[in-house]
């Protein structure tokens, strides 16, 4: 019997996988495509933010510094005590280092410095002194490099009553106060922020050798204009010192200089890193599942039943089922075996009873050796059962909060940490950020092993969807991730349910919902507050309609109070001799450490639990998330 190639099962089914495996990787790269662009725009605003940042600063600072060189040409027109004013000019700005009072020449008539600085002869930059300027007006010299400090001149002329120029005011001015605002503003963890001129030259910058080297502009260094800079919102090239950056350009209102912010591209890009690495996980994980699906397939499906087919279409011919060799020891070697001992047995019906003894007896030898492979079977069917629950185990800390994500948080000092005991546990704890607003999760999920390690995967999935929707309201929030987590325990047929808790933190304000164990407060002044959840909410999962149990609590809190949430692995976690570790005890460790850090309070609370342990064996998970308010 000849089967149609077209309509072959192997075909058929690897016509399925290519289909499904196209459509999972246009998925994925559409998912890492969104999450790249959404990215890009999120460092093009941090950018935009702080140049604008630096404009503000530098504008600021020039500001002051014109306004006191105008203070001191008005004391000066005012008096004729040069010495006496002169010195209160030096008291306006403590970065005033020479003052000059000259002619249109450059021949000084009255000069202050600072202490251990030189008198003048004759004033270094005359090209200024012959600009004519009205009263008010400033013209600013270029750049001077003097041993370890920059400095700059501000020219202004000085008229007598009747309105004439009598001489020219310069105030020469240390710009170690500019170099330190500079140093002062933050770009990411890395970024900084430099000055130009529109001629190219660098003003101030945070490397200091860049400055004395005068000799090349930002144009030389960068291969690029300030203006192709200055007209982009977000410029991408190889920085100063060589690495790749994001980068902004914005001039400044005061003077005729530009602010550039610059931010290494490996930071800028950094948070793409783990989602990048879980899609291509996942991916690999996908292809690898599905070909091991073709190769099973077609090896223990497919050949069996070509050469079973073959043998029968004999077996209708009249012709002796002799042998059948399969691949396989499974259901089809299994009706290989009965489909040839039934043709012997025909064939061979009236063979003598010593031959009929040989035969069952060679039956018996060989249904040995199949109990023998089954069981080795059974063996390699238990190690691959392992290895998956490994990658399971692994998969369910991937989706962990990671330290990185938790110190971007300016608000809060979080710590958290989650110890399955088993292989797979059911502990369940997340932090997500959505703009200034923090969500914090921790659940309980009945039970252990991959089915509560599921759940709880699919409770993080689900709750991370509600968040990015915005769906802020508690009710709604519980009752829809009850409701998907219900209709897939239904789906699986699994009696499982978990217990959660929901905290929204915003500007110092917890809102809490949803039930779990209780909440643990402790102010800066060791006073105790313990929040029962047992009329919050409502087990997830456990029931289809929760809406009527779900209610909310509200707690302020002040400077440095801390927050724990925990499981019942923490409080019931027992010694040797069967005693509970015990809420109590938990609010000791948390008020006799509560001026530490979230992670170091976290650490003396898992010390104290093993320690309380000591070599008991651990039954429940031990999950636990420390928080502090800034």
């Amino acid at each position: 019997m000849n089967v149609d190639r077209s309509k072959s099962l192997i075909k058929q089914l690897i016509q399925k996988v290519l289909l499904i495996t196209t459509v999972g990787i246009f998925g994925l790269g559409s998912t890492t495509y969104l999450l790249l662009i959404n990215r890009l725009d999120s460092v093009q605003k941090q950018i935009v933010k702080s140049n604008a940042e630096a404009v503000r600063v530098f504008d600021e600072y020039f500001i002051r510094l014109k306004a006191s060189v105008i203070t001191a040409s008005n004391l000066l027109q005012a008096t004729d005590d040069f010495q006496y004013s002169i010195l209160q000019i030096a008291s306006l700005n403590n970065s005033i280092v020479d003052i000059l009072i000259m002619n249109k020449k450059g021949d000084i008539n009255y000069q202050y410095h600072a202490f251990g600085r030189p008198n003048t002869s004759k004033y270094k930059y005359p090209e200024l002194l012959k600009t004519e300027l009205l009263f008010g007006e400033i013209v600013l010299s270029k750049i001077a490099y003097e041993e370890e400090i920059s400095t700059i001149d501000l020219v202004t002329p000085l008229f007598d009553e009747l309105g004439i120029q009598t001489s020219i005011l310069m105030v020469r001015v240390d710009l170690t106060e500019l170099w330190n605002k500079t140093l002062d503003i933050k770009v990411g963890q890395s970024g900084y922020a430099y000055i130009v001129d529109r001629e190219g030259y660098l003003i101030s910058h945070r490397n200091r050798s860049y400055l004395v080297n005068q000799t090349l502009t930002l144009n030389d260094l960068l291969d690029r204009t300030l203006e192709s800079i200055a007209e982009k919102e977000l410029n991408l090239y190889q920085g100063l010192e060589k690495k790749w950056v994001f980068a902004s350009g914005k001039p400044l209102n005061v003077v005729p200089w530009f602010a550039i912010v610059e931010q290494p591209i490996q930071e800028a890009l950094y948070p793409l890193l783990i989602p990048a690495t879980m899609v291509a996980s996942v991916l690999i994980f996908v292809v690898f599942l599905l070909y091991d699906i073709i190769i099973f397939f077609r090896d223990r499906i497919i050949d069996p039943l070509r050469k079973l087919s073959s043998a029968v279409e004999n077996a209708e011919r009249g012709e002796a089922i002799v042998n059948i060799t399969l691949a396989t020891d499974d259901e089809f070697s299994q009706l290989a075996t009965v489909l040839a001992n039934t043709s012997l047995e025909n064939a061979e019906l009236y063979h003598t009873l010593e031959n009929k003894v040989e035969e069952r007896t060679a039956e018996l030898e060989v249904a040995n050796q199949e109990i023998t492979i089954l069981n080795n079977k059974l063996k390699a069917e238990n190690i691959r059962l392992s290895s998956e629950l490994d990658v399971a185990k692994k998969i369910q800390k991937m989706v962990l909060p990671k330290a990185a994500e938790l110190e971007e948080i300016s608000s809060l000092d979080i710590a958290g940490s989650m110890e399955p005991a088993d292989e797979v546990g059911g502990d369940y704890y997340d932090v997500l950020k959505q703009g200034d607003r923090l969500k914090i999760s921790i659940g309980d999920v009945t039970g252990h092993g991959l089915e509560s390690g599921v759940l709880m995967l699919m409770t993080q999935t689900a709750v991370r969807t509600l968040q990015k929707v915005n769906e802020t309201n508690p009710v709604n929030f519980l009752e829809v991730l009850n409701q998907t987590i219900y209709d897939n325990l239904q789906r699986m047929n699994c009696d499982k349910s978990l217990t959660l808790s929901i905290v929204d933190y915003h500007d110092g304000m917890i809102t809490l919902s949803g039930q779990h164990e209780e909440l643990i407060v402790v102010r800066t002044n060791g006073e105790i507050e313990i929040i029962d959840t047992i009329d919050l909410g409502f087990p997830i999962g456990l029931d289809e309609e929760i809406r009527e149990f779900i209610s909310q609590t509200e707690v302020y809190l002040n400077f440095e109070d801390v927050v724990v949430l925990y499981t019942d692995g923490i409080t019931e976690a027992t010694n040797i001799d069967q005693a509970q570790y015990g809420l109590k005890r938990l609010c000791g460790v948390i008020v006799k450490h509560r001026d530490k850090s979230a992670e170091e309070i976290r650490k003396e609370i898992i010390k104290d639990v093993r320690g309380f342990i000591g070599k008991q064996k651990v039954f429940d998970d031990i999950t636990l998330v420390v928080l502090k308010q800034k």
